[in-house]
């Protein structure tokens, strides 16, 4: 054993640190979940619209660094950052209403497509097109492109006269299949290549794989874009930063590529099949679950990106290109 692992706390090595923040997850995931749904009295789905905002809002002020709060120590940093995002996710679901476009129709496809354009932007091109610049400008730029992009694009159907929304909202498996992309297989297939390529490279990698999930679930009887198909998407998005960022893909990340993210791929799959089982078994709704899955999506990124369990301080997930 070397003197720097020596010198680090028991609680900090895995897999104790890792269990502790999936405990942590947890907690929260049920606070939240259980404070919005019964003491605030919002029903299913504007829990889960908000709580997305909120997460999106989050990565947003994570991608600055925790901008205006940078400077300040854990976990003020954090509680802040944290306080502003949920702000931020309560005042987009009444901007929605307010603005006409009715949250039961568009709140999806707006969180959908809001993520999906930071998806691009930041990591299958890392933020390329903002090389130049710094935070907080680079941040504020990409919030508009963002969420101006993401508006637009559910905007689109009224103006070419279309009825249906589908074809401009991307599919909800973007989401746990990208984080297991990116925090697990490490971006393998494109690891020695360069942008643009690299980008374009990731994106189908991604397509592929959001279709495969998709095929798996409607083969099992899953209709796609159905309650249970997206309690499966909430639920193996919760589970992702709990085993790829607390748990630092332990024990298989003594594996190479591409065994390393297949082990992780294959894992993530059954815990995710066991989580969905013991809430079916347990007489949950859909919908709960659905809400309850997301709001651990939303505060096990915050406790990544807000208070940096998992992550190093230092982590910059603008992208290779961004500047500090």
């Amino acid at each position: 054993m070397s003197k720097e692992a020596a010198k680090v706390p028991s609680y900090k090595k895995q897999p104790t640190f890792g269990v502790i923040g999936w405990v942590i997850e947890w907690i929260g995931m049920a606070a939240l979940y259980f404070i919005l749904r019964f003491l605030v009295g919002w029903n299913w789905f504007q829990v889960t619209a908000v709580v997305l905002f909120a997460c999106f809002a989050s990565f947003w002020i994570g991608s600055m660094g925790n901008w205006p709060f940078h400077k300040l120590k854990q976990p003020i940093q954090g509680i802040l950052a944290c306080a502003v995002s949920f702000v931020i996710g309560v005042v987009q679901w009444y901007y929605m209403v307010w603005a006409n476009y009715p949250p039961s129709t568009y709140a999806f496809p707006v969180i959908l497509n809001t993520f999906f354009l930071f998806l691009v932007t930041n990591f299958l091109f890392e933020n390329m097109h903002m090389k130049n610049l710094k935070n907080p400008l680079a941040g504020f730029l990409n919030a508009g492109l963002w969420y101006f992009g993401a508006y637009i694009m559910v905007s689109l159907p009224t103006f070419l006269n279309v009825t249906s929304l589908a074809p401009f909202s991307v599919p909800a498996w973007w989401f746990p299949v990208a984080g297991w992309y990116f925090l697990c297989m490490g971006v393998f297939w494109t690891r020695n290549m360069t942008q643009p390529a690299k980008g374009v490279y990731g994106m189908l990698v991604l397509v592929v794989g959001v279709f495969i999930m998709s095929a798996i679930l409607m083969a099992i009887g899953v209709p796609y874009g159905s309650l249970p198909y997206l309690a499966w998407v909430a639920l193996w998005s919760e589970i992702a930063p709990g085993m790829f960022v607390f748990l630092e893909n332990y024990p298989w990340r003594k594996l190479k590529q591409p065994a390393m993210g297949l082990a992780g791929l294959l894992i993530f799959a059954v815990i995710g099949a066991i989580e969905m089982l013991a809430f079916y078994f347990a007489g949950w709704a859909w919908t709960e679950v659905i809400a309850f899955g997301f709001s651990g999506v939303c505060w096990g990124y915050m406790m990544a990106f807000q208070f940096g369990y998992g992550f190093p301080s230092t982590f910059n997930y603008l992208g290779g290109g961004s500047k500090e």
